[in-house]
């Protein structure tokens, strides 16, 4: 067989682009020929929801969602291969979600108490510590974005603009050539590499993201000699996806021109704020002046129509990078163009304290109100903060999986229905993401230990357990839950591909807050922290008994205060070798007057065994050993039952090695670990006990 047919086919199964499979809503493009000229002819697994002409017929609503295997035969000369794509088909929406309305019970309302108010300090350093899994995800990571091509990803930028692409290779998966959300990668990459240098302080990583800089602004000043193209633009592609999304153009043709917006925005600001880029700011006020001037001049109604269009009009965050122009630059334009994303059928619910979710896209809208944070911030308007509050109090307690992760298909489907939803397709990466976003700005408002108990369940039970650590700088799309499922990784540049470079450099962000002078612990996580004089240090003595010491030194803060986990049964603490009482307030922190400026502390917290139960299907359950959500190692695909009472779960726990520090235990006859450490294997984080 010629060996150049070979290569040919292998590109081109390499190389095409069939969009994102894993919720297809609409009829796909099968192309007939790849990009290198290998014939394909297609095969469909299920032609009643999908033919091979590429049109979908959606599942009626109830019978729930369809994968159906899609085969293209690429043929080339001699060689011929098959590819086998697996094609998630939603069902059709509910037709009556809009009548399913829950009440929400909001335990903090009103304006903040600006008193109590926490922060952190744009000034501080903290790292990570080597020998834990969280300074390993963050290092992996790291290699890979000093292994990327910065002038692959500024590919599209380069070419539309008219630029010379200097020979790099285009990008691959979602942008690709004939991908309509290329771009989207580049805004992920910037903040990435500002949050790495944040994280490590590499100037290696820092050149990188100077580099990219410079060569956006070049991109910019080009667009302004194309006709058609209008002051401040800047984009991986003409303005006709815009003009586009203003006629009501729906996906595929376009896919989503304001959430690629949004990245690359929030990518510069990430640039200004983390390596004092300056002209980062610049670049993005000019692609902000030209967002305001071409949504300004727009109908109320018609922006409400657009954004109501599903992918096409999906616009991130633009509301959060807009209200946050407008705090850098005290530009009052930049405020209102923010209030133009606002979301009526998102918003109205929620400010009378009312689930209305059922059957919306999860990550679609979270970032929603992380804008509407923000604008509360830049504003002082009430309403825009109350129905965070309201939506962050509902979804994470109806609305959760144990591990912290939302959605089921993207979507959020039922109101607390968790054990119907144990499936391949559950936990968006993306999601928990925006969640911990989310979290983190209530935290401020409201340091109350509840939101940092949750951080810490979704960052060491999803986040830290999504990337792959083979090093290709993938995370999982969905993270799956049903019995005896493994990790997927997808390596197509996905949005959960973006959220991943990321995401393992905001470790650090859940872990130290400050006011006036107090100082707060939220996060075990072995590290190190300096501001001005003072230097704290953390490690982990076991992670088993959850024994941590820490040491300050030139403290100027009089009070310190430890969040008591949610998880823990008791807690012995001493300072300077003095056991200290460890009654918690009511913002759940052990408060500690700092009587000298150096201290040694020992604190070991005792780790419950909690079972979490489905509220849907109770006998459905996830087990919690500590801050660690663990799962059972089994191929099995049925639940497994456990024969064991809820009671006797923690007598009957078996540790595997009484003399090392290991987190793995039997229980039932199968190896229970950390969700985050299942690796390539087989796992039931949910299991059933009758």
């Amino acid at each position: 067989m010629n060996l150049n047919d070979q290569k040919v086919v292998q590109k081109d199964m390499d190389f095409l682009y069939l969009g994102n499979l894993k919720t297809v809503t609409f009829n796909l493009a099968l192309p007939a020929k790849g990009k290198y000229g290998s014939e394909i002819s297609w095969s469909s697994g299920e032609e009643r929801f999908l033919d091979t002409d590429g049109r979908v017929n959606r599942p009626l609503y109830g019978m729930g969602n369809r994968e159906v295997l899609l085969t293209g035969t690429f043929t080339y000369g001699e060689a011929i291969a098959s590819k086998v794509y697996a094609v998630t088909i939603l069902e059709q929406e509910n037709p009556h979600h809009n009548a399913d309305t829950y009440p929400i019970e909001v335990t903090v309302q009103g304006r903040p108490d600006k008193d109590a108010e926490v922060y952190q300090n744009a000034e501080a350093e903290i790292r990570i510590l080597p020998g834990n899994a969280f300074y390993e995800a963050q290092e992996r990571m790291h290699q890979y974005l000093l292994s990327m091509d910065d002038d692959s990803m500024l590919y599209h930028f380069r070419k539309a603009s008219g630029l010379d692409t200097r020979g790099a290779e285009c990008p691959y998966g979602w942008d690709a050539e004939e991908s309509q959300i290329q771009g989207h990668t580049t805004g992920h990459y910037l903040s990435a590499l500002a949050l790495c240098y944040r994280a490590t302080g590499d100037v290696r990583i820092r050149d990188k993201a100077v580099y990219m800089v410079d060569e956006l602004e070049k991109c910019q000043q080009a667009f302004r000699n194309i006709d058609g193209i209008h002051e401040g633009f800047l984009s991986p592609y003409s303005e006709e996806q815009f003009n586009l999304l203003e006629e009501y153009t729906p996906y595929p043709k376009i896919w989503a021109p304001y959430y690629t917006l949004h990245k690359i925005i929030a990518g510069l600001l990430d640039c200004y704020l983390y390596i004092n880029k300056k002209e980062a700011l610049s670049i993005a006020e000019q692609m902000g002046e030209w967002t305001w001037h071409r949504l300004s001049r727009l109908p109320e109604a018609q922006l409400k129509k657009m954004w109501s269009m599903y992918i096409a009009g999906e616009f991130g965050g633009m509301n959060v990078v807009m209200a946050q122009l407008a705090e850098l630059t005290g530009k009052e334009e930049f405020l209102k163009c923010a209030r133009l994303f606002d979301n009526d059928k998102l918003y109205r619910p929620l400010m009378r304290y009312q689930d209305q979710l059922n059957g919306i896209h999860a990550n679609q809208h979270i970032p929603q109100i992380l804008g509407a944070i923000e604008i509360y911030k830049a504003s002082g308007d009430l309403k825009y903060l109350e129905m965070a509050r309201a939506f962050w109090t509902t979804v994470t307690e109806n609305r959760t999986y144990a591990t912290g992760g939302v959605g089921e298909g993207e979507m959020f489907q039922g109101y607390r229905e968790i054990g119907k939803l144990l499936t391949a397709s559950t936990q968006e990466t993306c999601a928990s993401y925006n969640m911990l976003k989310l979290t983190r700005e209530l935290y401020q408002m409201d340091p109350d230990s509840r939101y940092m108990d949750y951080y810490e369940k979704t960052l060491y039970n999803h986040i830290l357990a999504t990337p792959d650590e083979s090093g290709s700088g993938e995370s999982t799309y969905f993270f799956p839950l049903g019995p005896g499922m493994k990790r997927e990784f997808l390596f197509e540049n996905s949005c959960c591909h973006g959220t991943g470079m990321e995401s393992h450099f905001k470790y650090q962000e859940g872990m130290y807050f400050q006011k006036r002078d107090a100082f707060f612990i939220n996060m075990y996580i072995p590290s190190e922290f300096s501001q001005d004089d003072m230097k704290l240090h953390m490690e982990c003595v076991s992670q088993r008994r959850q024994e941590y010491e820490l040491s300050i030194q030139n403290s100027t803060f009089r009070k310190l205060y430890l969040r008591y986990p949610e998880w823990a049964d008791e807690c012995l603490l001493e300072m300077d070798g003095e056991v200290l009482e460890t009654k918690k307030n009511k913002a759940g922190y052990i408060e500690i007057t700092m009587h000298s400026s150096d201290v040694k502390l020992r604190i070991r917290w005792t780790p419950g065994v909690k079972v979490l139960r489905a509220p849907d299907e109770p006998e459905k359950v996830a087990i919690q050993y500590g801050p660690y959500i663990m799962a059972a190692l089994s191929e099995e695909t049925d639940f497994l039952e456990l024969p064991v009472k809820e009671a006797e779960i923690a007598e009957r726990m078996e540790w595997i090695d009484e003399h090392e520090d290991e987190l793995s235990f039997r229980l039932g006859g199968w190896k229970w670990i950390p969700v985050y450490e299942v690796g390539d294997r087989a796992y039931h984080v949910y299991t059933i006990i009758k």
